[in-house]
């Protein structure tokens, strides 16, 4: 099961990610393979999501 927020990321979508982040979006759940969006948008070296994902607390 993905989340809106990792299917943002994985669009390298930056728009989307920092509306969900506002919104709420839960940073630290988990795909079926046990990522977070954190782990996908460091692992796909999308800097700029991953700093906006960390500010928000994503791998804490």
């Amino acid at each position: 099961m993905s989340t809106p927020l990792i299917e943002a990321v994985l669009r390298k979508d930056l728009e989307s990610v920092k509306k969900l982040l506002e919104e709420g979006a839960d940073r630290n759940a988990r795909n079926e393979e046990g990522k977070r969006a954190c782990d996908i948008a460091a692992s796909l070296g999308y800097d700029v999501i991953l700093i906006h994902l960390i500010e928000g607390g994503c791998g804490g």
